[in-house]
């Protein structure tokens, strides 16, 4: 009796997995259509669920933590940490001198901060991964293209 149990109950799943699949979005875009149309219930019934379920979702993310993640919120941490409280935030970048909010830019190795940049200078910094060689290397090439033309 147990195998036709087992047999029964993996045969429901599998027809249940295989309607979800091919009516996923019909489903998708009714779910939607219905936190649309009660998000004040849909934002309430979350809340109780995250207030009722806190342990478990506390364990969840635990547990699918990747090595990223932690080393993420390490740095976030550390950046935290070392921020400079006497060094104001300037109206623009340290490096290109454009007007703008600069981001706050840190040394990946050491965590330790260095000063204020545009986000186009901090991501051209980060995609390098800080490196002397490759940024003057960039800029010898733009010096070439510049020349040619």
């Amino acid at each position: 009796m147990a195998e036709q149990t087992l047999t029964r109950d993996a045969r429901r799943i599998a027809t249940s997995k295989a309607y979800y699949l091919k009516h996923r979005e019909k489903r998708l875009k009714t779910a939607l259509e219905w936190q649309r149309t009660n998000a004040d219930l849909y934002r309430r019934n979350q809340a109780r669920y995250r207030r009722e379920n806190a342990e478990k979702i506390k364990a969840y993310k635990l547990a699918n933590r990747t090595e990223n993640n932690k080393k993420a919120a390490e740095r976030q941490l550390m950046q935290r940490l070392s921020r400079p409280s006497a060094r104001p935030r300037p109206n623009a970048c340290e490096a290109c001198g454009r007007e703008c909010l600069p981001c706050w830019d840190h040394d990946h190795a050491t965590g330790t901060f260095r000063g204020w940049l545009c986000r186009a200078c901090n991501s051209a910094l980060g995609f390098v991964s800080d490196n002397v060689t490759v940024l003057n290397a960039l800029a010898a090439y733009v010096a070439r293209s510049r020349e040619k033309v």
